[in-house]
């Protein structure tokens, strides 16, 4: 029988490792995601990875919108834009002169009143939906790849890939006061000197938002790490998708306008 001798080390015992810290995760998102995504396949559920950066997402939202609200210049810009489109309904005859002219200062009003109600409870659905919706395209996304990852799995992936869009709103902000524009944002509309809404490709354009990409990306490496498949599996797939919701919706705008100019 062979003895150890001291110089001999003991073979090391294989177990589950540490989980991180969930601060350690979600500063990971950025650093090194597809390590985020291996130790949650291997890991229980943990809701907080997709609990904590809705809430974060929410109260970055809150504070980028105290920052647009308090600027004078973004309240007059939301009362013009309000004036503008009771001047189309006068000119279109669906609101006599005399009324508009009444309305004028009202509608501005109430166009500063919305858009902050809009930055207020808009946030709270997009944070808590999201992560269900992405994971539902990402749980697909694994049973397609003949992968095996849980519903709930999916959930926490594309919750922690959240992370990422927790600056956009703070960078919106930034670039809504520093160009003076309330339609800034960081995509490729910054490539246009004045966003027209009612152009077709500057809404498209306005689309691809470098902080939503970003994040697409982030979700296709969950998705990558959850099924066990490369990236430009898992890219195609959630890039995919992505451009067919959003073209989706372009599609009807477009298609809407005729009917509401009327």
């Amino acid at each position: 029988m062979g003895t150890l001798r001291e110089d001999d080390e003991p073979p090391l015992a294989e177990g589950p490792q540490p989980a991180s810290a969930l601060l350690s995760r979600l500063a990971n998102v950025f650093a090194a995601p597809g390590e985020v995504f291996d130790e949650i396949r291997a890991a229980p559920v943990r809701h907080a990875n997709w609990i904590v950066p809705a809430v974060l997402f929410i109260l970055a939202s809150w504070l980028a919108a105290a920052m647009l609200i308090s600027s004078e210049s973004v309240r007059q810009q939301y009362g013009q834009l309000a004036e503008q489109a009771l001047e189309q309904q006068v000119q279109a005859g669906r609101i006599p002169a005399a009324e508009a002219a009444a309305a004028r200062e009202g509608a501005a009003k109430l166009a500063v009143r919305g858009a902050t109600m809009g930055m207020i409870v808009w946030p709270i659905f997009g944070a808590f939906v999201s992560p269900f919706g992405w994971g539902l395209i990402i749980w697909l996304g694994v049973r397609v790849m003949d992968g095996r990852a849980g519903f709930m799995k999916a959930v926490e992936a594309a919750g922690l890939a959240n992370t990422v869009l927790v600056l956009e709103p703070i960078v919106r902000a930034l670039l809504v006061l520093g160009l003076d524009n309330v339609f800034a944002s960081p995509s490729a509309a910054l490539l246009i000197g004045q966003l027209n809404p009612g152009n077709a490709l500057h809404w498209v354009l306005s689309t691809l938002n470098l902080m939503i990409l970003w994040a697409v990306a982030v979700k296709a490496i969950g998705l990558a790490r959850l099924a066990g498949v490369r990236f430009v599996n898992a890219a195609l797939w959630a890039f995919g998708i992505w451009i067919c919701y959003n073209g989706l919706f372009i599609g009807i705008g477009l298609g809407l306008r005729p009917v509401v100019s009327k």
